[in-house]
């Protein structure tokens, strides 16, 4: 980082710490089904599974993908505003170090955020 200059935003980790914990605060209280989501974090408890629809970074009006969720979770991120300006590049940039387009996005799912 130093050599580099690069800067790191731990905010996804705190946020998904949140999430994590609220639902294992939810599973002690035996409340039997709970939806939390933290703006791109977000976890499935309960007997029944859920349907989440996630929006496409590059038009929030279309859905991208419709996933299933059985005790499990979500993270979605976009590249899009980490630059030094609202409307500047992105800074993140891929393994051959080409950056990213603005509008870049990916979401996963695991087991918990």
């Amino acid at each position: 980082i130093k050599q580099t200059r690069a800067s790191m935003d731990l905010g996804g980790i705190a946020k998904g710490y949140a999430v994590d914990r609220a639902i294992e605060v939810m599973r002690a209280l035996a409340i039997e089904r709970a939806v939390v989501n933290a703006g791109g974090d977000l976890r499935h408890h309960g007997a029944r599974p859920m349907t989440v629809q996630v929006r496409d970074p590059r038009n929030a009006a279309r859905i991208a993908v419709t996933v299933t969720l059985d005790n499990a979770a979500l993270a979605s991120s976009t590249a899009g505003g980490l630059g030094a300006r609202a409307d500047s590049a992105s800074r993140i940039h891929n393994a051959d170090r080409i950056d990213l387009p603005a509008l870049a996005g990916a979401t996963v799912q695991a087991p918990t955020c």
